[in-house]
């Protein structure tokens, strides 16, 4: 299953790339991976609200559907709340599966602390869960103003 975070903070990078292209790329290796080893393959957009959901399913045009979406997909919000997509995921899926969470991660309180802790605490406990935090260069810098 993969959760991909489809909030506005996806649209930065440079030129080269932004983060929306990793995560597509990562998507597409992890999801055709599953594909070869027969595994059913499902998704999950989220921002601050569960954005499309698609269950797990076996087959070509699941995957291509998947994939297309990874590239396409436009979401209706731009926040973020991990949270939120964690506790939906719990309660969809009903059996343990493995779960590669595709965000940036930036999804703080008002004292800079991530605000998804307890739903990742119980994520953890029902599924195999994977955190890829997807990061540019320039994520961690700002440019130079002068």
């Amino acid at each position: 299953m993969l959760m991909v975070d489809v909030s506005g903070s996806r649209l930065f990078g440079t030129t080269q790339k932004f983060k929306k292209e990793l995560v597509a790329e990562v998507g597409a290796v992890l999801s055709f991976s599953a594909s070869i080893n027969n595994d059913k393959v499902g998704a999950l957009f989220f921002s601050d609200q569960v954005e499309l959901f698609i269950p797990p399913k076996k087959g070509r045009s699941h995957l291509l559907r998947i994939i297309r979406e990874l590239l396409e997909f436009e979401p209706k919000s731009k926040k973020t709340d991990i949270g939120e997509a964690l506790r939906y995921l719990t309660n969809a899926l009903k059996r343990r599966s493995t779960v590669f969470l595709l965000s940036d991660m930036l999804d703080l309180n008002r004292e800079h602390k991530p605000r998804f802790e307890e739903a990742l605490k119980i994520a953890v406990n029902k599924h195999d869960l994977a955190v890829i935090r997807v990061l540019t260069p320039e994520s961690n810098s700002f440019p130079k103003l002068a």
